[in-house]
């Protein structure tokens, strides 16, 4: 708003000098002082004098008025073009590089915080962090909260009874065991199902979804079919997905039901090809919804390579066969071959629906690859050269899956262990390096620790006298991502059956964060290349915690290190299993301090104890009887 407040100068009269004639008939004065008419002279000259200053005066007063009229154009000029909210801005960024923004807002932060973490965090001076983000009350890990962003449940206290049913216009999805006492788990959070009774919505041969989300502090059950209009809300948890093909053919994708009944929280499925599992978000986050999870008919996809050319086929494509992802369907009626430039990459195949058929796509993966919304990806595979494709994922071959153990079994397999020093034993009771020599690299000789008290050791009598298996421990102490692939042929004899790799904790000790990464990134691809050309089953596990003084002195953290391999063995294809998390959420369950050491680093033998359960848990091996007792 402009400034207009310049008053009108008042109307000014110009002065002339004063005229005047006087007729002297008399003497005028008859002593010394000035006469009459003397006098007159010197007021009238005197007068005549202020005009003139008067006249100036006027002049001045038009010249100040002009000048403000000036400064008033341009001060309304400078506002009205002012960009306030770039000084207010610039300003902030200066306060925030020189500290005194900080300094500024820092206490009333400090205040607030301590308020906030009083009122919702339990022991707010030294809060819990949870990272299986399931306990209440405790402040979450946010590099992982940030990972969970799916909604879909992954675990329910009670069977709620789902049941659909189809009339002539609607569908209604109802819950017949609602209660309060019955909580859909996510893996963000959990809602009752107090208010969770049953939905209508208007038929459609669409997917149809259902959901849970929390109002007014009870869980209130919602549905819709798939849509543009769809829109599930972050605090929905899904909880029945199914494919309406006609009103008499209900074809169920997922059930919390029937799903919760084989799965706790670390029952997730890390392939991505079990049914009725709950999916790994971290993994599902890179292909969106688009991965198929069943086929109607074996598809008979086929990749050749030429040399400029990779061509990916569908030899059994119909207008009866469909492909199904997790939102909707596509038939493959047009859906026969695509030929992409050869690349040593990954390459995705997917199917997209074009004038009502679905059409084969295909790319590799690079900067460019956009998989469209509505394409549901049917096949994924590495192509190392122009004679090796590695496959990753291939629906034909994952829509026969059934629900099954994690893990094939051990009856007597050859089983090689590697990793460092925490799969050597070092901490543990009697650890000594006299036992059988591993490698010699570089003049440095690794000798195996038999007789030490570790969770490798308890496992070697474990499975070689119950399981019949043969065992080797090559664990090296203070070696790495690098120093295995480098030495793998040397280290992993071809006829293994079962590699058990522990590893990452020494790829922490790097000058910067980037280094650690690349480290793991970089070399643990082709120690999973080498086992899968020698058809060797390898089980990567993530580095268990360390303590926090020495989680401190790295630039790495081992969480860090957790979600690197995890993401290598996504890539990959290789079975990853979270021993990091798996032993954190063990500690913390109990009360007890997050781990127990020999020297703020290695196990010592309470947590090697630990440690021989939690790797008898996630590869679903039974362990002897009688249970043996806590050292």
């Amino acid at each position: 708003m402009s400034a207009n407040y310049t008053p009108n100068l008042g109307e000014y009269t110009e002065l002339t000098p004063f005229r005047y004639w006087c007729q002297k008939v008399l003497p005028l004065v008859y002593d010394d002082s000035l006469s009459y008419y003397e006098l007159l002279c010197k007021v009238l000259d005197y007068l005549n004098k202020t005009m003139h200053d008067v006249d100036t005066l006027h002049g001045d007063v038009v010249n100040l008025h002009t000048a403000y009229e000036e400064l008033q154009e341009y001060v309304n000029r400078y506002f009205d073009n002012l960009d306030v909210q770039e000084e207010i801005n610039n300003k902030l960024d200066k306060m925030a590089s020189d500290g005194s923004l900080l300094a500024i807002i820092s206490p009333t932060i400090s205040v607030e915080t301590a308020k906030w973490l009083k009122e919702n965090i339990t022991n707010p001076t030294n809060p819990p962090v949870d990272k299986s983000l399931t306990v209440k009350g405790a402040a979450a890990d946010a590099f992982k909260a940030g990972f969970y962003s799916s909604k879909l449940a992954v675990h329910v206290t009670n069977d709620l009874g789902i049941k659909v049913s189809i009339d002539n216009n609607n569908i209604t999805v109802s819950i017949s065991n609602s209660s309060s006492g019955t909580h859909v788990w996510s893996e963000r959070y959990y809602v009752d199902t107090l208010n969770a009774t049953s939905v209508t919505i208007p038929f459609q041969t669409r997917t149809v979804i259902a959901w849970i989300e929390p109002i007014n502090e009870h869980g209130v059950l919602k549905a819709d079919y798939e849509s543009d209009h769809l829109i599930i809300p972050p605090n929905g948890i899904v909880i029945y997905i199914a494919y309406t093909q006609d009103r008499s053919h209900i074809r169920q994708v997922f059930n919390i039901d029937s799903a919760s009944k084989y799965m706790s929280f670390n029952d997730i499925d890390d392939t991505l090809t079990k049914k009725g599992y709950p999916a790994d978000s971290f993994k599902t986050g890179y292909y969106s919804s688009k991965l198929a999870v069943h086929v109607t008919h074996d598809l008979g996809i086929k990749v050749s390579i030429d040399n400029n050319n990779i061509t990916v086929s569908i030899s059994n494509s119909s207008s009866g066969t469909h492909v199904w992802s997790e939102r909707y369907y596509v038939d493959t009626l047009n859906a026969t071959s695509v030929t992409i430039p050869f690349q040593t990459r990954t390459v995705i195949a997917w199917i997209e629906p074009i004038n009502e058929h679905g059409v084969l796509k295909a790319d590799y993966e690079s900067d460019h690859l956009i998989i469209p919304p509505n394409g549901i990806v049917i096949y994924i595979a590495y192509t190392q050269d122009r004679s090796h494709i590695y496959q990753i994922f291939n629906v034909d071959s994952a829509s026969n899956l059934t629900i099954s153990a994690k893990t094939p079994g051990f009856f007597g397999k050859r089983v090689v262990f590697g990793g460092d020093s925490i799969t050597h034993g070092v901490g543990g009771s009697n650890w000594n390096q006299n036992g059988r020599t591993i490698i010699t690299v570089d003049g440095r000789t690794w000798k195996e620790s038999p007789n030490s008290y570790s969770w490798a050791n308890l496992m070697i009598n474990l499975l070689k006298n119950q399981y019949g298996c043969s065992v080797t421990n090559n664990a090296c102490t203070g070696t790495n991502t690098q120093f295995w692939s480098e030495n793998i042929a040397d280290l992993l004899p071809k006829n293994t059956d079962i590699f058990i790799l522990t590893i990452g904790t020494n790829d922490r000790n790097f000058d910067t964060l980037e280094l650690c990464r690349q480290h793991i990134v970089n070399y643990l691809p082709s120690i999973i290349t080498y086992c899968r050309m020698n058809n060797i089953r390898i089980c990567v596990f993530s580095p268990v915690p360390a303590s926090q003084t020495n989680e401190d002195s790295k630039k790495a953290k081992t969480w860090q290190i957790n979600e690197w391999i995890r993401e290598v063995c996504f890539q990959y294809n290789a079975e990853y299993y979270n021993l990091h998390d798996y032993i954190y959420n063990w500690y913390f369950s109990r009360n007890e301090p997050i781990g127990t050491y020999s020297d703020g680093l290695h196990p010592n033998d309470a947590m090697y104890y630990y440690m021989f359960y939690a790797y008898c848990n996630l590869l679903d091996i039974s362990p002897s009887l009688p249970v043996l007792e806590k050292p």
